[in-house]
């Protein structure tokens, strides 16, 4: 009796790297934040704005909003992005509006590279340098989480795919 085996892995970019974007993004606009202020204050611009908006107002309703749309676009691209294994292919997805994908044979690729910082160790993600054999390329699949699981599977996809015709060409010679 066969076991059945999971066909697809999907792997999405480490959530590390979605919290650090993020952590940036608030630090640059804290950085704007305090610098236009300091501005709106230093040249009098309270007193150009006439209704019931205060200028500071406005200005911090539109850092906010700009704030809120960087921070829901990088959800969305840490979202989209994927790499994922399925029946021989390695695929890597990415896109919000304008998807892109792009898929090669698990059986072209003559290596597979695990690269990891200290972060990268710390956290348990690194990036991965696929050796691409017949259009002598390098593809990188960047900041994968559990790295060496990924290459290890690629590695037993691939030789499974390379042995499989093999193995039954021979077990029906017998």
């Amino acid at each position: 009796m066969k076991t059945r085996e999971r066909a697809m892995h999907i792997y999405r970019q480490t959530p590390v790297i979605l919290v650090f974007k993020i952590l940036w993004i608030e630090i640059f606009f804290l950085v704007i934040f305090l610098i236009s202020t300091a501005l709106f204050n230093f040249f009098d611009l309270e007193e150009q704005f006439w209704g019931p908006l205060s200028a500071l107002f406005v200005k911090n309703a539109v850092l906010q909003g700009v704030n809120i749309i960087v921070i829901i676009y990088f959800i969305l691209d840490w979202h989209n992005r994927r790499y994922t294994i399925d029946k021989g292919q390695i695929i890597k997805s990415r896109g919000i509006v304008r998807k892109r994908v792009e898929t090669w044979d698990i059986g072209e690729i003559q290596s597979v590279k695990v690269r990891q910082g200290i972060m990268g160790r710390i956290f348990n993600y690194g990036t991965l340098q696929f050796r691409i054999l017949l259009i002598d390329a390098r593809i990188y699949f960047k900041y994968v989480p559990r790295p060496h699981e990924f290459a290890a599977l690629c590695e037993e996809k691939k030789q499974k795919k390379s042995s499989g015709p093999v193995k039954e060409a021979m077990s029906h010679h017998r």
